[in-house]
């Protein structure tokens, strides 16, 4: 089998095969800046963490440590470019920090914890 090497960019993976190479986009992320809970749903701070919870659901989900700040940033009304100022200046050496967060944003969409507008 011949090797394949995979390499990522902020826009793109590179995959680089014997014989040349192909460009593959990511799919546009979108753009979340105002982020809230719905009325359905209630942040509560736990001693370990923290609970979303949607009363009309049922569903909940537990989150602890750098999740838990950002639910607690949102729940004080701040929007996604707050929020990664905060955690840059938390984790200055951290380089994914974007990324990691608009993917915990998206799950929490995407599990209708938290709705979004541009």
């Amino acid at each position: 089998m011949n090797p394949l090497l995979l390499i990522f960019r902020q826009t793109v993976i590179v995959i680089y095969y014997p014989g040349g190479r192909v460009n593959v986009p990511f799919p546009e992320r979108r753009r979340m800046e105002n982020i809230e809970y719905p009325d359905n749903v209630v942040f509560r701070e736990e001693p370990e963490g923290g609970i979303l919870f949607n009363v009309d659901t049922g569903e909940m989900k537990l989150v602890e440590n750098v999740a838990w700040g950002i639910c607690d940033l949102i729940e004080k009304g701040k929007t996604r470019s707050q929020i990664l100022k905060i955690l840059t200046e938390l984790y200055p050496d951290e380089t994914d920090l974007e990324i990691d967060l608009d993917s915990f944003l998206e799950e929490l969409v995407e599990t209708r914890f938290l709705i979004t507008s541009e």
